[in-house]
């Protein structure tokens, strides 16, 4: 009985000292079981091989943000992006060269190649400062006065910062904003170098040319022309049913020449010549039974854009045409003319012998001669009801 104690108490000793040796992580493995398989009983040959554990700590501005413990195999998470004031983050930088980078899968050579387990990493947020390109509202020479700042973009050193989007002052009269100025110049673009940037509009007074296409007719934006700028001429525009000839001063006048200063706002107007387009006259016959119009046919018809239309009747049996609305030719097509027919209506009358009332009649000297009713007495052969026997009278009950 003593030996076999004994024989116990060396087995759990020699298991304690197995457990004890290795390193806190290999016995974590084994604790915690997500490594090691105990379910069918613990065995020493059951245990997995050894790995060592990535140990990272993110620190930003001396101070620790982040914490993790990863295996070899496991993925180092990505912390949160950390900020400070007027600069931008860039990423982490490791302590040790070849570490792994955030989001990247811990490698079991890099951990080997590191003589310490857990192996420590320390991430450090790197940062450059950020510069500001400020868009102000007010002429260069009003930059003392305290410029309004209108709009704001952002950039790091030798960045180069366009102006796509960013809006203009808001002005009146013959005022208008041609550029930005940068230390007087005129600037399409900046290149950010250790410092922001101020920006001004350049303002000038100059001359607009209002544009008039007419109805139908595209629309050209108002442009403004600078003191020492010439005119250009615009895109054409368009107009169905015309053909654009030229810009004038007047309605339908002499060209403008393009290409000269303006000495004070101008409009223009478009001048145009109009076209043969098409249009449709459809025809409609009146209904038998109520007073409305049921199509019967269509046509199509050419015209010039503007001119009224020369819609013409055509011929329906037992219907007339009614008066006809032209209208003006629009250079669409879409102009659309009808022709109502009036159903013609007749009157049918019935005429018939007057019908001699009488009682009887009787033969004499071969002929006819008819007894009471409206005729006198004794019998006669020419009645005296008003009406001949051979005139004919209307029937005025089947009329």
């Amino acid at each position: 009985m003593k030996n076999s104690l004994r024989r116990i108490m060396a087995m759990a000793l020699a298991i304690l000292m197995v457990l004890t040796s290795g390193p806190m992580t290999a016995v974590a493995e084994i604790v915690s079981g997500n490594q090691t398989d105990v379910s069918q009983g613990f065995s020493l040959f059951s245990l997995k091989p050894y790995t060592k554990t990535l140990h990272a700590t993110f620190v930003s501005e001396g101070t620790t943000v982040a914490e993790q413990y990863v295996l070899a195999g496991g993925t180092l998470s990505v912390p949160a992006t950390p900020e400070k004031k007027d600069h931008k983050f860039t990423g982490w930088t490791p302590s040790i060269s070849g570490a792994p980078a955030p989001g990247a899968t811990v490698s079991a050579d890099f951990l080997a190649g590191v003589d310490e387990d857990p192996v420590n990493v320390t991430y450090t947020a790197e940062f450059t400062p950020v510069y500001y390109v400020f868009f102000h509202d007010t002429a260069l020479t009003l930059a003392e006065a305290g410029a309004r700042v209108i709009y704001t973009l952002e950039g790091v050193n030798n960045d180069v910062i366009t102006f796509e989007g960013v809006p203009t002052p808001v002005l009146t009269g013959n005022y208008a904003f041609v550029n930005w100025l940068h230390n007087g110049t005129a600037v399409e673009s900046v290149t950010i170098n250790g410092s922001n940037i101020d920006l001004y509009p350049d303002v000038q007074e100059g001359h607009w040319i209002n544009y008039h296409s007419g109805d139908g007719g595209t629309y050209i934006e108002p442009v403004f022309v600078a003191p020492t700028a010439v005119t250009v001429a615009p895109s054409q525009p368009t107009r169905a049913g015309y053909k654009f000839e030229h810009w004038s001063l007047t309605e339908g006048g002499e060209a403008f020449t393009f290409g000269g200063t303006l000495d004070a706002s101008i409009d223009l107007y478009a001048v145009w010549t109009p076209q043969t387009v098409n249009y449709t006259v459809i025809h409609f016959l009146e209904n038998a039974n109520d007073t409305n119009y049921s199509f019967e046919e269509s046509e199509t018809k050419s015209g010039t854009t503007g001119a009224m239309t020369a819609a013409a009747a055509k011929s329906y049996s037992g219907f007339t045409v009614q008066e006809i609305t032209q209208q003006p030719i629009a250079g669409d097509g879409s102009t659309i003319v009808e022709v109502k027919y009036a159903r013609n209506i007749y009157e049918i009358i019935f005429y018939g012998q007057h019908e001699h009332t009488y009682d009887s009649y009787e033969w004499r000297n071969g002929r006819r001669y008819y007894i009471g009713g409206c005729y006198p007495a004794g019998g006669s052969r020419t009645p005296t009801c008003g009406i001949d026997e051979d005139e004919w009278i209307e029937l005025t009950e089947y009329t």
